[in-house]
């Protein structure tokens, strides 16, 4: 199942409310959709979520309810896959 990797950054002044949304929508994600990690980061992001889900259709489902952060969703490639399909 593809992996995706969601970067979260929290507008000012938004972090209780970017909070409160992400976790109704990680109590109950769509359907197929499986989160493997979430985080709060230092730096350009403020929070990471890694999630399986079957199809891009899935993945936007997932964050699309989270008004109070902007978003960056990146499909994730495994590192072997990766390496076998350049070699």
């Amino acid at each position: 199942m593809p992996i995706f990797v969601t970067l979260w950054r929290i507008a000012p002044g938004q972090l209780k409310e970017a909070t409160r949304q992400g976790s109704k929508t990680l109590a109950a994600p769509p359907k197929g959709v499986k989160v493997l990690a979430t985080y709060f980061t230092f730096g350009r992001s403020d929070a990471i979520w890694i999630y399986e889900a079957p199809n891009e259709e899935a993945a936007f489902k997932l964050v699309a309810g989270i008004t109070a952060a902007k978003s960056e969703t990146m499909l994730a490639i495994p590192r072997e896959k990766g390496l076998s399909l350049i070699e």
